[in-house]
């Protein structure tokens, strides 16, 4: 559970620089107005993939390999790992409010993840909600298999 966690730290390390600079730009722009974000097609299809994984008969459909800077170290100090977490999230919190009425879906974010893989800012953010729960979900399962 706690290496679940830890991932998610490594990626919002790794996003959480890149979509504030998106919303910098996107400041720059004339806001949204009344329209709706639109998810380009390389955003939309990254964001689809990341959810949680669904298991069909014991068999786990979508699962992407991790690229090593993102896979954490087995010894880890779980109050440290959860601390971390916590600050990430609030951070994370603090970006969608500041996101909102932005042309986020406009502005460009190079993946930390894939090189020469661009996708909108609207995506990435919808990309680490969605990662998040991907992994949260599997911590939930693991600790399920530990209880009685």
């Amino acid at each position: 559970m706690a290496e679940c966690v830890a991932h998610l730290n490594l990626t919002s390390a790794a996003m959480v620089p890149r979509i504030r600079a998106a919303l910098v730009e996107a400041r720059a722009m004339p806001p949204i107005g009344t329209r709706a974000y639109r998810a380009g097609a390389a955003g939309w299809l990254l964001a689809s993939m990341m959810g949680p994984v669904p298991v069909v008969l014991g068999v786990k459909l979508g699962k992407v390999r991790t690229p090593p800077p993102f896979v954490p170290g087995s010894e880890l100090p779980r109050p440290a790992v959860v601390a971390e977490c916590r600050r990430w999230q609030e951070e994370e919190v603090a970006l969608l409010r500041d996101a909102v009425g932005l042309a986020i879906d406009r502005v460009s974010i190079l993946s930390p993840f894939a090189a020469n893989v661009r996708y909108d800012g609207y995506s990435s953010l919808r990309t680490v909600v969605r990662h998040e729960l991907r992994h949260l979900v599997q911590a939930e399962r693991a600790l399920a298999r530990l209880q009685p």
